[in-house]
C-alpha cells in the first residue's frame, strides 16, 4: 500500500518535472503561432486594409444579394401559397355548392324513384288494360285506313281546287287590270264632266243674265206697245174731233209716232239679239242676218231690224 503511494507520488513528481522542462518551449511555440495568426488576420498596410475593405464589401454585397434572392423566392413562394389558398377557398366553396347540388340530386333521385314506382304500377295497369284495348286498336286501324283513303280523295280535290284557284287568280288579275283601266277612264271622264259642269255653270250664269236682260227688254217693249196703243187711240179720238185740231198737232204727232216706232224697233232688235245670244251659234237668227242685205250708205230708207241687230252685235 505504501509502495503504491510512493510509486504514484514518484510518477506525479516525474511528470511535473517533465512538464516544467517542456512548458517554456510549448509557450514560445504557442506565442509564435498566435502572433502569425494575428498577423495573417489583421492587415498591416493601406493596400491590405483597402483590399480587406473591398473583400468585406464584396462579401456583404454577396450576402445582401443572397438575401434578396431568398426574399424574392420567399415572395414568389408566398404568392404561390396565396394562389393555392385562393384556389383551395374556391374549391371549398364549390365543394359546398356541390354538396348542396348533391343533396338536391339525391332528393330528385328519390322523387324519380317514387315516380318510377308509380310509373311501374301504371305500366302494369296499362299492360292489363292493353288486352282490353286490342279490339279498339283494330277498330282504330280500320278507321285509320278509311281516313287515309279519305285523305287521298281530299288531296285530289285540293289539287283540283288549287288549279281552279290559279285560274280564278288569273281572271282576278285580268279584272284588276281592267278595273285600273276603267278607273283611269273614269278619272278622265270625271275631269271632262267637271269641265263640262264648270262650263255649264258659266253658261247658266250667262243665260240668267241674258234672261234678266230679255225680261227687261220685253217689259220695255210692252211699255212701248202700250204707249203706241194709247197714242193710236188719241189719234183716233183726235181724228173724230175735227180737222182744225188735226192740222195744228199733225207735226208733233208725226214726230212722236216716229220716236215710238224707233224705240219699239230698237227694243225688238235688242230682244232678237239677246235671243240669238242665248241660242248660241246654232240659232237660225244668225243665218237670217247673213241672208239679209245690209243698208248702203246712200240709201235714205229707215234702218231695218237686221241692221239694228248688227249694230248691237258690233260692240260685243
Amino acid at each position: 500500500m505504501i509502495e503504491s503511494a510512493l510509486f504514484f507520488i514518484l510518477g506525479f513528481l516525474s511528470a511535473a518535472f517533465l512538464a516544467a522542462l517542456v512548458a517554456p518551449s510549448i509557450w514560445r511555440r504557442a506565442t509564435v503561432l498566435t502572433r502569425r495568426r494575428i498577423e495573417t488576420e489583421v492587415p498591416l498596410t493601406l493596400n491590405e486594409i483597402q483590399a480587406d475593405k473591398d473583400s468585406l464589401r464584396a462579401e456583404h454585397a454577396m450576402a445582401v444579394r443572397k438575401l434578396e434572392m431568398r426574399l424574392k423566392a420567399l415572395n414568389e413562394k408566398y404568392a404561390e401559397r396565396k394562389i393555392e389558398l385562393g384556389t383551395s377557398h374556391e374549391k371549398l366553396k364549390r365543394l359546398s355548392t356541390l354538396e348542396i347540388e348533391l343533396e338536391e340530386l339525391r332528393r330528385q333521385q328519390e322523387e324519380r324513384e317514387r315516380e318510377l314506382a308509380s310509373t311501374s304500377n301504371a305500366l302494369a295497369a296499362a299492360e292489363q288494360s292493353l288486352g282490353q284495348h286490342k279490339g279498339e286498336l283494330e277498330m282504330l286501324q280500320l278507321r285509320q285506313s278509311e281516313l287515309s283513303s279519305l285523305a287521298d280523295t281530299l288531296r285530289i280535290e285540293i289539287a283540283v281546287r288549287e288549279t281552279e284557284l290559279g285560274r280564278l287568280t288569273g281572271e282576278l288579275d285580268d279584272m284588276r287590270h281592267e278595273r285600273r283601266k276603267t278607273d283611269a277612264t273614269q278619272r278622265e271622264l270625271s275631269t271632262e264632266v267637271k269641265s263640262a259642269q264648270a262650263a255649264l255653270a258659266s253658261e247658266r250664269k250667262r243665260n240668267a243674265v241674258l234672261e234678266k236682260k230679255l225680261e227687261r227688254l220685253l217689259a220695255n217693249l210692252t211699255d212701248a206697245r202700250e204707249k203706241l196703243e194709247r197714242r193710236e187711240n188719241e189719234l183716233a179720238r183726235l181724228r173724230k174731233g175735227g180737222s182744225a185740231q188735226k192740222t195744228g198737232s199733225k207735226a208733233s204727232q208725226a214726230a212722236t209716232d216716229a220716236a215710238l216706232r224707233d224705240e219699239m224697233q230698237e227694243l225688238a232688235a235688242e230682244v232678237v239679239a239677246v235671243t240669238a245670244e242665248r241660242e248660241g251659234p246654232q240659232s237660225p237668227i244668225h243665218k237670217a242676218l247673213e241672208q239679209a242685205q245690209p243698208k248702203s250708205g246712200s240709201d235714205k230708207a229707215p234702218e231695218s231690224l237686221a241692221d239694228r241687230i248688227r249694230s248691237l252685235k258690233k260692240p260685243e
